[in-house]
């Protein structure tokens, strides 16, 4: 999209950013970050027998390739909850009116844009 320069008649591509404050739309990856913290707290309240939550909290068996360890669904949650202050996320999720709260909380931070 197209804007223009103080008036003057001169246009320039607008950055993603100005388009998001211009139009006051919700920045995606805060978006995708609520979801996953949401999806986090229905796992963890789901019966240990059930599929996604043994393949989320479970360890997987072997070992991994040499290097830096990939990044788990998990972690990215970890640091989404201590972004917003949030440090035992499991025993909170556990009574669903507390972590709907905390989900709020998230929904008005800002530190959970990755930059």
């Amino acid at each position: 999209m197209y804007g223009p320069i103080n008036g003057k008649g001169l246009w320039r591509r607008r950055y993603n950013f100005e388009l998001y404050r211009l139009f006051s739309e919700p920045d995606i990856v805060e978006n995708i970050n609520i979801s996953r913290m949401g999806w986090a707290g229905h796992v963890i309240r789901m019966g240990n027998d059930q599929i996604p939550k043994r393949e989320t909290m479970g360890k997987p068996d072997g070992t991994r390739s040499r290097g830096r360890p990939k990044e788990r669904w998990l972690d990215s949650v970890d640091t989404d909850m201590n972004a917003i202050g949030v440090r035992n996320w499991g025993e909170v999720a556990i009574r669903r009116e507390e972590w709907r709260k905390t989900l709020q909380k998230a929904k008005t931070h800002t530190g959970l844009v990755v930059p």
